[in-house]
Parts: structure tokens; C-alpha cells; sequence
């Protein structure tokens, strides 16, 4: 490689991007520093390695403080000599678009990562259980999507959350196109079904050779905060069907049969299936922009 990458992962919340960040930090020429973005503050009850927790101190992520985090990448790179490609899964634009300038240092690489919005609101459903959290959550969509959302400002939960999912993923695209950014979009269904070849297209796309343990990912030590610690003691892959169970007909179609999450998954190459998200056509999974 001329110059050392960093990779972005994008994606909205919940779609499987510890997952697939632990999956490329285990290669052996790359380390996964977690959500880089929460070592921009100071929060003590939020520890930027899980691994490690708040009191020990982290082998990635140590001496990054709000002060330095600018040169948080030299710092790694510095660190780990080895090490030719950092995994950041910060998944929000903002964070990746503070880091643009450095792209005359290193090579600046991004995936958008995309699940199945039906997975998205059976989580969302769980998680914002109490009317106060919905109304929080109502009042972030009309302030947010008021393109979308105000015509609609009563509309039920399961469509407020696939909004939700909608302005998270719409912002990742308009992000990546009006800064013309060399990408991959990546499927949550193919990652977990098709792994190895999914993994061997992002080693290509970034410059190194598959490797074995990648796919064996919880043998590797790896740091980082979030859920890595729990999807690192599962010990394996699956395919979470979990809203197929959670969520009744009537809600499946009211998200399914959505014009405007149809549309912007056509735009993506994707469409629904029983199962999840499938590929329109091999043809326009690249969706790379040169």
C-alpha cells in the first residue's frame, strides 16, 4: 500500500457493525478501535474499551483524550507499525466527515452497512418501551425529517421507527455522495450468510488478503466499547430473524409495502425478501463512486 487506510463503518443503529468491525480486526495487518467518536468527551460512564473497562488501562485506545483526538489515527498508526488498516466504527457521518482533510495522509475507505428495517423496529420497539421515550423519539423525527415526517405526525410507532431507520440510512447516502467517497455498500444478510465472500470483496476493496480467523473473529483479543463484548462471547455468526416472530403480519407490510423505504433500497440494490434484505442483481451491489 502507498498510504495506511481508514475504514469507516456506517450504518444505523443496531445493524450489525460491531459485528462486522471485529470481523475485519481480526486481520492480522488491521485493528478495529471501536467507536472512536465517544473518545471526543470525557465519559467516565461510558469507557471507550468494554474490554478493558473504565479503571484498566486499554492497549488501543490509552492516552486519547478529548485534547489529542484529532491525531487519534497518527496515534494509532504510530502504536501499531504493523497495522495497515484502522476500523472505525463510529457509524455517523459527523464523525467520519471531521477526518476528511487527512485524506492526503491516508486512504479514506467507507461501507454502509444496511439491515433489514423490520429488524430495526422490533429493536426500536423494545428499547423506547414507555411513553415518554416514543415521545422523545416522535419529537426527534419532525425535527430531523421535516421533509417526511410532518406529513405524517401521528402515524404508529412501526412507522415512526422506519423513518427513523430511513433518515439514518438517507443521511449516510447523501453524506457519501455529495462528497463523492469511494464506498461499499454491505448487506446485514449477506455479511451472515455469505461471510467469507463478503469479507473477501471488503479485504479486496481494501487492499489486504482474506484471512481465515476473520471469520472466527471472538479467538482474536480485540478491544472496543459498545456491544463487543457481548457479541464476542456468542462465539459465532448467525442471522438474527428475531422480528419475524416479534412483529405481526399487518406491521411486516406496513414496512414493506413503504413507497419511500422501497425506493431508497432500490436506489441501494436492494429489495425485501421473506427473510430480509436481497440483492437486486449483482450487478449494482457495487455501488462505488470513483
Amino acid at each position: 500500500m502507498d498510504k495506511k487506510t481508514i475504514l469507516y463503518i456506517l450504518s444505523s443503529n443496531y445493524s450489525g457493525s460491531t459485528l462486522l468491525s471485529l470481523m475485519l480486526g481480526a486481520h492480522s495487518r488491521a485493528i478495529q478501535i471501536g467507536e472512536a467518536k465517544v473518545l471526543r468527551r470525557v465519559d467516565s460512564s461510558r469507557p471507550p474499551c468494554v474490554i478493558c473497562g473504565v479503571e484498566n488501562i486499554c492497549a488501543v485506545n490509552e492516552g486519547i483524550t478529548p485534547e489529542n483526538v484529532d491525531r487519534l489515527y497518527d496515534i494509532q498508526f504510530e502504536r501499531w507499525p504493523s497495522v495497515e488498516v484502522i476500523v472505525d466504527n463510529s457509524k455517523k457521518p459527523y464523525w467520519a466527515e471531521r477526518f476528511l482533510s487527512q485524506s492526503a495522509k491516508y486512504n479514506l475507505k467507507f461501507i454502509h452497512l444496511v439491515r433489514d428495517p423490520r429488524s430495526l423496529v422490533r429493536r426500536w420497539d423494545i428499547k423506547f418501551n414507555t411513553w415518554s421515550n416514543v415521545l422523545v423519539q416522535r419529537w426527534r423525527a419532525i425535527r430531523h425529517s421535516k421533509n417526511i415526517y410532518l406529513k405524517d405526525p401521528f402515524c404508529s410507532n412501526t412507522t415512526l421507527y422506519a423513518y427513523k431507520w430511513l433518515r439514518q440510512n438517507q443521511n449516510i447516502s447523501e453524506f457519501l455522495a455529495r462528497y463523492k467517497l469511494e464506498h461499499r455498500v454491505v448487506n446485514y444478510c449477506d455479511l451472515v450468510t455469505n461471510t467469507e465472500a463478503e469479507l473477501r470483496q471488503l479485504n479486496d476493496y481494501v487492499g489486504l488478503e482474506y484471512e481465515k480467523q476473520q471469520e472466527t473473529y471472538w479467538e482474536v483479543k480485540q478491544h472496543g466499547g459498545g456491544k463487543t463484548s457481548d457479541i464476542l462471547a456468542r462465539g459465532g455468526i448467525h442471522k438474527d430473524l428475531r422480528w419475524q416472530d416479534y412483529l405481526t403480519e399487518r406491521t411486516k407490510l406496513t414496512i414493506s409495502e413503504n413507497g419511500m423505504i422501497n425506493n431508497y433500497l432500490a436506489g441501494l440494490g436492494l429489495r425485501f425478501s421473506e427473510d430480509g434484505l436481497v440483492g437486486l442483481s449483482e450487478s449494482v451491489r457495487d455501488k462505488s463512486v470513483a
